[in-house]
């Protein structure tokens, strides 16, 4: 083909696609990819959903406190694990359910803040609290979440109890000391040496020095006892 033809071609082709072509499109097809990748982010901490966590909540702090429950009641199968995987859901909704309370107070402080004035610098502070306070009486929310709360806690209780009940009625074996390991740096004390038992051996005969050299090589040992006649020139010889 010929060049000309072919650069021609390749202008035609480029006018009929559908790629951006204006500052504008261009920027909004750049952040594509990475509104995309947030999407897909929530998607994450939304589905499935978690038992406690919401989707802006940490989970690994939440896995914090299921591992500091875990060590302190220290379940022994899976029957106490999920026991303490309850607990931990309902001790993590308390905890959520007591910053929300103290996020709205603070909402009402800085509302309160915003229009007390003319007080004196050293009662300020106060007097928004108590305003905070008078404004927050008989708040649905606060009720509710204080309900919650406390429905919450006796829920932990009696999953403790039950917890308690397994513990007694199937006890886990007790595990096995584990072997305290040598450092290179620690004294260790050599091995005693065991003393060798005495064999007594009777020889019907007198024991000189020759039968007890004997004796001594037939059994290679040289803890033997010989007992025998005495005799006027040696003593009994061990």
């Amino acid at each position: 083909m010929n060049p000309l033809k072919k650069n021609g071609a390749a202008h035609q082709n480029t006018a009929k696609s559908n790629r951006p072509i204006s500052i504008e499109e261009k920027e909004r097809c750049a952040s594509g990819p990475s509104a995309q990748d947030a999407r897909a982010t929530v998607l994450k901490l939304i589905l499935p959903p978690h038992s406690a966590c919401l989707a802006n909540e940490d989970r690994q702090a939440f896995y914090h406190l299921y591992d500091s429950l875990a060590a302190k009641y220290r379940p022994a199968d899976d029957a106490e694990l999920a026991l303490v995987r309850q607990i931990a859901d309902l001790q993590w909704k308390s905890n959520r359910n007591k910053q929300m309370e103290s996020a709205i107070f603070n909402r009402e402080l800085v509302r309160q803040g915003a229009r007390i004035a003319g007080s004196l610098p050293e009662l300020r502070d106060l007097e928004i609290s108590i305003a905070a306070q008078e404004a927050l009486t008989g708040n649905r929310t606060i009720a509710e979440l204080r309900r919650d709360t406390q429905q919450n806690l006796r829920a932990i209780n009696q999953i403790q109890r039950r917890l308690l009940q397994l513990q007694k009625a199937w006890p886990a074996t007790a595990p096995t000391p584990p072997t305290r390991e040598i450092n290179e740096l620690d004294e260790v004390a050599p091995p005693q040496a065991t003393a060798e038992p005495v064999e007594k051996l009777n020889v019907n005969g007198p024991v000189t020095e020759n039968v007890v050299e004997l004796y001594r090589q037939v059994f290679h040992k040289d803890s033997l006892e010989l007992v025998g006649h005495q005799t006027n020139t040696g003593d009994e010889a061990t």
